[in-house]
This record gives C-alpha cells, structure tokens and sequence, in this order.
C-alpha cells in the first residue's frame, strides 16, 4: 500500500549571505497518524524581519462534487 504524505517546505526570502533553515510542517502522514485539515500561516509568523509577504493556507472543501478536495495555496503577493 502507498504511503501518503504531505509535507510543505517554506524558505523565506533573505540575503544570500545569511544561512536560513527550511520551516517544516508536517500536514498528513499516515505512518505517525498526523493530519492537519486546516492551517493559515503568514511571513510575520514565521520570518518576520521578511521584506516580502507571504502566506501559506490549507483547508478541505465542502459542499457537491469538490467534497473533500484538499487545497494548499500559497501566496508570494506576485503569485498565489
């Protein structure tokens, strides 16, 4: 049986010369029964000295055919 598992890697925008370590969240993984419906995290929670915002969102759909769709958007302010 596959293993499903979601994992979202954020890497804020600093200046090259500064060493930055990846904030890791794990979302879903079955293998440590985690599972996270919803989650809103933004650039001042997680690198707040970040001259650019950013936001990463989770949420499941509800409602006819898009029941259960899970959805990660994630917004630079350029791209979502």
């Amino acid at each position: 049986m596959a293993e499903l598992a979601y994992l979202i890697t954020i890497i804020a925008a600093v200046p090259s010369n500064q060493a930055v370590k990846p904030h890791r969240i794990i979302l879903t993984d079955v293998e440590q029964n985690v599972y996270i419906e919803s989650l809103h995290i933004t650039s001042r929670q997680v690198t707040p000295d970040c001259p650019i915002p950013w936001s990463v969102d989770k949420y499941v759909l509800h409602g006819g055919w898009q029941e259960g769709v899970e959805v990660i958007e994630v917004n630079n302010r350029r791209l979502r």
